[in-house]
């Protein structure tokens, strides 16, 4: 998903400048963004990968293990994916429970990872 709305935004802002083109990929986006996807929506979805990508152990993508670099890529990714999402609220509270369970479990990637992702958020 994320590799669609990187080609279309450069699309809108390199090879075609037009705002109203930049305004319809965007509202399509949002339309796409906000679908359910069964009985999942995209908040869910979105805080079930940050969850994957902030566990230890589960940081991998096949048999390969993502290094710092790519977890924060990751992250920016699925931030840039949020801002289409009408409902941060849901994926706010979702994300608070697992990032509880992560730190009851003593299951997360360490204390670095959270707070960049924590402060991706803020912004």
């Amino acid at each position: 998903m994320t590799a669609l709305c990187k080609k279309y935004d450069d699309l809108a802002t390199i090879h075609i400048s037009h705002p109203m083109f930049k305004a319809a990929v965007n509202n399509a986006f949002i339309s796409f963004m906000n679908c359910d996807v069964g009985t999942h929506n995209a908040a869910d979805i979105l805080s079930a990968r940050t969850d994957r990508l902030l566990r230890t152990g589960a940081r991998s993508v096949g048999s390969t293990e993502l290094s710092e670099n790519e977890v924060d890529a990751e992250m920016d990714k699925l931030v840039t994916l949020l801002a289409f999402v009408h409902d941060k609220d849901v994926y706010g509270e979702i994300y608070r429970r697992h990032l509880s369970r992560r730190l009851l479990e003593a299951k997360s990637a360490g204390d670095e990872p959270e707070r960049a992702m924590i402060a991706k958020l803020k912004l």
